[in-house]
């Protein structure tokens, strides 16, 4: 328990304690969350309760750093191909087989790329972007509407 919070948790409270004094003339903190903080699954209690934990932080903060332009998202995916699974030992097909089943969970009919993140954060840090602030936003492949 202490270490998923010390890294989900206090590792995002650590990160933004050290960039907002750098940030003079605002700027964007943007913290990942997941989509399991909305709808969690048996066994992920625990990684829910991180990232409730950050959403929450993220949210309170925007309204705190907002005065010096500072602007604060919660980006929260849900299942995105990565190499996080292999790394923790899955086979490439038994990983393959999960990413197929998952997929048929959401309905667009996929699970998430690292583009379908990237993109948006992308997006957020951007000029673009510049009124908005305190967004949780989901990238789920519309699996929140289940």
């Amino acid at each position: 328990m202490e270490r998923i919070f010390s890294v989900n948790v206090f590792g995002t409270f650590r990160m933004t304690r050290e960039a907002l004094p750098l940030m003079k003339d605002g700027g964007t903190i943007l913290s990942l969350s997941s989509t399991l903080a909305w709808r969690p699954r048996p066994g992920s209690a625990l990684y829910a309760a991180t990232k409730g934990a950050i959403e929450a932080f993220s949210m309170a903060l925007a309204t705190e750093v907002a005065s010096q332009q500072i602007r604060v998202h919660i980006i929260a995916p849900a299942l995105v191909r990565s190499r996080i699974w292999t790394e923790a030992g899955m086979s490439g097909e038994a990983y393959a087989a999960l990413l197929a089943e998952r997929g048929r969970e959401f309905p667009l009919g996929r699970v998430g790329e690292p583009e379908d993140v990237s993109e948006l954060i992308a997006y957020l840090v951007s000029d673009k972007a510049a009124w908005l602030t305190g967004n949780a936003i989901q990238v789920d492949g519309g699996a929140m509407f289940r």
